[in-house]
């Protein structure tokens, strides 16, 4: 695990990159876009999916999902965070159980999510 920090508004990935890291945020805050960013792309551009704190974690799909990033994740204001390989990720499910919840959380809150935002856009599409 090595510590990074991100100053405002910079891109920590974009959309369609490899997935090398997931990050745990330590300080500051980190958005979550959805937007095929071109070369031109603003940070900031695209639809929010969430804002995330300190203690939560990004990225980590690619951890389990080796495909390109889903989304862009952009730094809003000085944030430090842990950045994990996903050997090193392995490596603490093994040895710290409670990471290994904690990683599990993430990946069932931000499904919630989804099929909510799902359900939200299937009732708005079936009243057009």
């Amino acid at each position: 695990m090595q510590k990074v920090t991100f100053r405002p508004e910079e891109i920590i990935f974009r959309e369609g990159d490899p997935g090398e890291h997931c990050y745990r945020i330590v300080s500051g805050s980190v958005e979550i876009r959805l937007r095929r960013f071109s070369a031109h792309g603003q940070p900031g551009d695209g639809e929010l999916v969430a804002t995330l704190g300190p203690g939560e974690i990004f990225g980590e799909m690619s951890m389990v999902d080796p495909g390109p990033r889903s989304a862009t994740a952009l730094s809003t204001g000085l944030t430090l965070c842990e950045a994990y390989t996903g050997d090193e990720v392995l490596e603490l499910l093994e040895t710290d159980p409670q990471s290994a919840l904690d990683l599990v959380r993430t990946l069932i809150v931000k499904l919630r999510r989804t099929n909510r935002k799902l359900a939200r856009v299937t009732a708005e599409a079936a009243r057009r």
